[in-house]
């Protein structure tokens, strides 16, 4: 089944993640399906590697609005702190999904640098993006309180 072979092809990934299957993953990132993104995104989250951030901060950039929200993600789910500065400026992006993905991937990262900023989203007029800038701003919140004490 699908399903089976997307853990199949997560575990494979997070083992050995190979530039031909990162290229093909990416895209993915860009399919016009929202659940073929969504899980391209799961699976690049994975490989954690220099190369796999790198590729996602350029896809952050694509002039396509559902492909930079898929790349959000991503950095979010791979806890990718070199990203912290480039999700903070989608938090400003036109695309609504683009800038609740932002607020997910700031919580999911939890980067002090993103309280603010996601504080700010807190006056949009989308009540799905303010809701995603509330939880995102607890969770850094939540984050910070625990690595202070040592809890990583």
């Amino acid at each position: 089944s699908f399903a089976d072979s997307s853990g199949a092809a997560e575990w494979a990934l997070a083992e050995r993640p190979a530039g031909g299957a990162l290229a093909a993953l990416l895209q993915g990132i860009e399919d016009p399906d929202p659940c073929v993104r969504g899980i391209a995104a799961r699976l690049i989250s994975h490989a954690r590697s220099e190369e796999t951030v790198t590729a996602l901060l350029r896809e952050l950039a694509s002039p396509t609005g559902p492909t930079r929200a898929a790349a959000a993600v991503a950095l979010g789910m791979s806890s990718a702190d070199q990203a912290v500065d480039a999700l903070i400026g989608r938090l400003k992006d036109a695309t609504p999904e683009v800038r609740l993905s932002a607020a997910w991937a700031l919580g999911s990262i939890g980067d002090g640098k993103a309280a603010a900023p996601l504080r700010g989203l807190l006056r949009e007029a989308g009540p799905a993006i303010r809701l995603a800038a509330a939880q995102a701003a607890a969770a850094v919140r939540y984050l910070r309180a625990h690595w202070a004490s040592g809890v990583r």
